[in-house]
């Protein structure tokens, strides 16, 4: 019996060890694609438009939950004063694949713009939100907007655009993706192409474990851009009517569908509050309003006394929709610990 246990164990090794293999040979592959390709648009072999109004791209070399969409928040209310457009893909909507960029306003659905396109919207009034999958177009838009300047968004990859200022933003806890390109890691690029970078955002900085010099060291063998260190500030909890509620701690349920939901979740347990369960989904889901109301009875059941979800995930539940406890969302907000560089600040209307 043994020695099955031992042969079992060898060959889920060894099939364990040949899926990284093929994983890695993909992976140099997509890192070559990669390379070639930004090789071609930085060398000119590729056309690369010029945008009418002075841009930043704010990206990331790495997938998902790197705190990309708080950080743009935060640039677009420091430039408040100027009218500010923000360029977005608006990933699984019906304006991703239109050829016509859309302006997003109050009235437009998660369905129709994306939930980061309406979460923008709603977080700065003042700002024109634009969705489209052709970001020249958007651009074009922008400045008949009488736009003064463009933000655009997850926008480092996105090199038929060229940019005043180039912003990274990396995660803290997991800046280069395991060391390694999709889809055997994380990585869009590789870290050298952090060269290309004018500053260099490091998102969750604060999360305990962190050592932010050793990261600073990693990162300056390709770049010596300027580090911003940022972290999210609870700021407290709202029903869907976008009012404050009274509530201090006690046993929540938590749902979210969002890049990093261990985020989430640690910011909602430094805040007081207990989680007795969790529905994560994956970034960008529709929510079930059916599965969404199992979820709340079992945490009813477990004693929890609300659900609490992010902003981004509120814009997608149905209006006046019922559940066995009530359903608040947790407002949060990017903070750097120093001012942003001067660069920023450098632009030509």
């Amino acid at each position: 019996m043994l020695y099955f246990e031992i042969i079992s164990k060898q060959r889920k090794g060894c099939l364990w060890a040949s899926v990284r293999f093929l994983l890695w040979l993909c992976s140099l592959v997509f890192c070559t694609v990669s390379l070639l390709r930004t090789k071609l648009y930085l060398n000119g072999y590729k056309r690369r438009d010029l945008p009418p109004l002075y841009t930043i791209s704010v990206g990331n070399i790495a997938c998902g939950g790197t705190g990309k969409t708080p950080f743009v928040i935060w640039l677009a209310n420091m430039f408040r004063g100027q009218k500010v457009a923000i360029l977005t893909r608006g990933y699984r909507s019906q304006a991703a694949r239109s050829a016509t960029p859309h302006i997003v306003s109050a009235a437009s659905s998660p369905k129709e713009v994306g939930d980061e396109a309406c979460l923008l919207a709603r977080k700065i009034p003042d700002a024109l939100v634009i969705v489209g999958k052709d970001r020249v177009q958007s651009a074009k838009l922008a400045k008949e907007a009488h736009a003064e300047i463009i933000i655009l968004d997850d926008g480092m990859q996105h090199l038929k655009i060229q940019r005043d200022f180039e912003i990274v933003v990396l995660d803290a806890e997991n800046p280069f993706g395991y060391g390694y390109l999709l889809p055997r890691g994380l990585l869009r690029e590789p870290p050298s192409s952090l060269k290309r970078a004018d500053l260099i955002v490091l998102h969750h900085s604060d999360v305990p474990g962190v050592d932010c010099a050793q990261i600073e060291q990693a990162i300056r063998p390709y770049t010596q851009a300027p580090i911003l260190k940022t972290k999210l500030i609870f700021k407290g909890v709202y029903d869907s009517e976008g009012n404050k509620v009274l509530l201090q701690g006690g046993k929540v349920g938590l749902f979210c569908a969002i890049g990093k939901p261990a985020a989430f979740s640690r910011l909602v347990s430094t805040a007081g509050f207990v989680c007795v369960e969790e529905l994560f989904l994956r970034d960008h889901d529709a929510i079930d309003e059916r599965r969404l109301r199992g979820f709340s009875e079992r945490c009813a059941a477990q004693g929890a006394i609300a659900l609490l979800c992010t902003e981004k995930d509120i814009v997608k539940v149905a209006r006046g929709a019922k559940f066995e406890i009530p359903l608040f969302w947790v407002d949060v907000e990017c903070s750097p610990e120093f001012s942003c560089p001067s660069p920023l600040h450098n632009f030509q209307k």
